[in-house]
This record gives structure tokens, C-alpha cells and sequence, in this order.
């Protein structure tokens, strides 16, 4: 009887153990199947989506007789927007309509390096100024040739360039923060064309710098037509324009509802000039303004079930902004890839 009980006990502990590994072992597999379907379901999930482009518009202005606020950046090759030997910088501002005055609330320019960012404003500037300089006047050309921004150069060899101007001290104080307190241009009568000229003297060198932001306000006498904003290129000696607005439209076609549009990748190829760009659009809440390089979800369409989620059925409007802008007459590319990585693209024009 001794000689047996020692032996139940060692039959009776390997079968516990069988049991406990048998145990962890199913565990083992209960979870891989587990992962198996979470995979699969992964899988039918990405098949039950499916989105399509059904509008793509570019446009390439801005009007209105309130203020507007522009903000756009130049990032791409920033440091051929300032002139290696002065450190000038350059913005152009013009009106398409013949006969209207703009005007200017408030104008900045942020020069950002590795080292940090500067801003530059008409802070205590004064007339006559040697540095930072305001000029406002006229011109005499086509909209084609405002539109695409192709003037002949920079400055005064510019089609119908007369009555120019420096900026008072009174003026230049009225550049300086958004306080409804305006530096405006005459009216330029039958035929000509209101333009603003804003020349600042840049401390950085050009080789150093990653970014150039400008930031301003801008409003004309009437909405009869559009005005154009534009950066001088040092390099190529042309006006880069300030911008293309590309509003696009996507419906969801499949069965699973888009959710997080910042995790939506916006994506074109385009062309201005010789130049071919292909800018990531950054998603973005801001509207006024909308920063370049920048998409923003505007309205959902039919948005009946679950506000602000793009569900079967209904369609999402959105808004792309890009600096440069896109050339005119120009065939392009947009895509918009949702956070599965479902995509869908369409060719455009300007």
C-alpha cells in the first residue's frame, strides 16, 4: 500500500500538468484565432469601403468688401524670395477691377530659420523709411496677365506704372494690427489698375531660411472683380501667385462610415509655369484664414445620420489651398486617401 500511493500521486500531478498545459495551449489558440478573425474582419472592412471623386474646381482669387484675411507660406526653396545682396523681400498686391481702390488693415512677414522665427511689421516705421516701405498706385494691364501673375518685372517696367506713392507716417501706423484703420489707394479711374507695393529688409540670410509666412488683410471698393496677391522670386525673377483654392468632393460609396478626416491624407501634382509641384495638404480647422498648403473639411452633403461623419451615401466637401498657384490652363492631379487607405483621385484644370 506505501508503495503504491506515491506512485497515484505522481500519475495525479502529471495529469494536472497535462491539463494546465493543454489549458494554455488552447488559450494560446483561442487568442491567434482571435487575431486570425480581427484580421479578416480588418480585411471585409477595407473591401466595404470605397469612396469616388464627383467635383473638382479650382480658383485662384479672392474679392470681397469686407475684410479678408490671407495667410500664406512659402516653403519650397523660401530663401529665393529674398534678395541675396539687400535682404529685400517683396509682396504685390493688384485689383483685376479698372476701376476700384483697395486697401490693406494690417501686413506682416515671418521669417522663420533653424535659430527661430522673426516677424516683420511697419512697426515705428515713419516716411520717408529706408528699410521697410509701403508704396501704393496703378497699372494698366490684362487680367490674363494679373490672373497668372506675368508681368514684365518687379517694378516699374510694368505696363501703365503711374501715380505711385510712399505711405504716410499716419499710414504706416495703420498697417499695424487688425483695427479697421486702413491704408488705402486712390481710385485709379478708366482703364487702370489698383496696386499695392510692401518692400521689407530681411536680417536672415536666404540659404537659412525654411519658411516665409505672410499674413495680411486685404478688401476692395466692390466685388466687380477679383484682386491678386503675389511674392517676388529673386531666382527665377517672376511673381509667384498667393493662391489656388481647390474645392473637391468626395462620396461615400462603400458601407464603412469615414470618421477622423485628419487622418485623411489630400495630395495634388501640379504645374505653374515650368514648375511641377506636389503638395500634402495639412489638415486644418482654421477658415479665416485658411493657411496654404492646408485642407479643410467645409460641409457634408445629405449629412442626415451622425453629423460631421461621412457615412454611405453622403459626401464630403472639402477645400484645398495651395502657394504657389496652380497655372492657368494647366491639366493636374488631386487625390484624397481615407484613414483605411482607401483613395480616390481625379485629373482637374485651372
Amino acid at each position: 500500500m506505501d508503495s503504491i500511493l506515491p506512485s497515484l500521486i505522481g500519475v495525479t500531478i502529471l495529469v494536472v500538468a497535462s491539463l494546465v498545459i493543454g489549458r494554455s495551449s488552447f488559450n494560446s489558440f483561442q487568442v491567434l484565432g482571435d487575431s486570425w478573425q480581427d484580421a479578416e474582419e480588418r480585411s471585409v472592412e477595407r473591401v466595404r469601403s470605397d469612396i469616388s471623386m464627383t467635383s473638382i474646381v479650382a480658383n485662384g482669387s479672392f474679392s470681397g468688401t469686407s475684410d479678408i484675411p490671407v495667410l500664406f507660406s512659402a516653403t519650397s526653396d523660401p530663401g529665393d524670395y529674398v534678395q541675396t545682396s539687400d535682404g529685400q523681400l517683396t509682396v504685390f498686391m493688384v485689383n483685376q477691377d479698372v476701376s476700384d481702390w483697395i486697401r490693406v488693415d494690417d501686413i506682416s512677414v515671418t521669417i522663420t530659420t533653424s535659430s527661430g522665427s522673426t516677424v516683420y511689421d511697419f512697426s515705428g516705421i515713419t516716411n520717408p523709411s529706408a528699410t521697410h516701405t509701403a508704396e501704393d498706385g496703378e497699372i494698366d494691364v490684362s487680367d490674363a496677365v494679373i490672373k497668372d501673375g506675368t508681368f514684365g518685372a518687379r517694378r516699374n517696367t510694368i505696363g501703365g506704372w503711374n501715380n505711385w506713392g510712399e505711405a504716410s507716417t499716419g499710414e504706416y501706423g495703420n498697417l499695424i494690427g487688425s483695427d479697421d484703420s486702413y491704408y488705402q489707394t486712390a481710385d485709379p479711374g478708366n482703364g487702370d489698375n489698383a496696386a499695392m507695393i510692401f518692400e521689407f529688409v530681411i536680417a536672415e540670410a536666404p540659404a537659412t531660411i525654411t519658411q516665409i509666412d505672410v499674413t495680411t488683410e486685404v478688401a476692395q471698393g466692390n466685388n466687380q472683380d477679383a484682386m491678386f496677391l503675389y511674392l517676388w522670386n529673386y531666382t527665377t525673377s517672376s511673381y509667384a501667385v498667393c493662391c489656388t483654392d481647390i474645392d473637391f468632393t468626395i462620396q461615400n460609396d462603400g458601407a464603412t462610415a469615414v470618421v477622423d478626416f485628419s487622418q485623411m491624407d489630400v495630395v495634388v501634382q501640379y504645374t505653374l509655369a515650368s514648375n511641377t509641384y506636389a503638395d500634402y495638404g495639412v489638415f486644418t480647422l482654421s477658415s479665416s484664414p485658411q493657411p496654404s498648403d492646408t485642407w479643410r473639411a467645409i460641409s457634408i452633403s445629405n449629412d442626415v445620420i451622425d453629423p460631421r461623419v461621412l457615412n454611405t451615401g453622403e459626401s464630403l466637401n472639402g477645400t484645398l489651398r495651395v502657394f504657389p498657384a496652380v497655372g492657368t490652363g494647366t491639366s493636374n492631379w488631386l487625390q484624397v486617401t481615407t484613414e483605411l487607405g482607401i483613395s480616390a483621385s481625379s485629373f482637374f484644370t485651372n
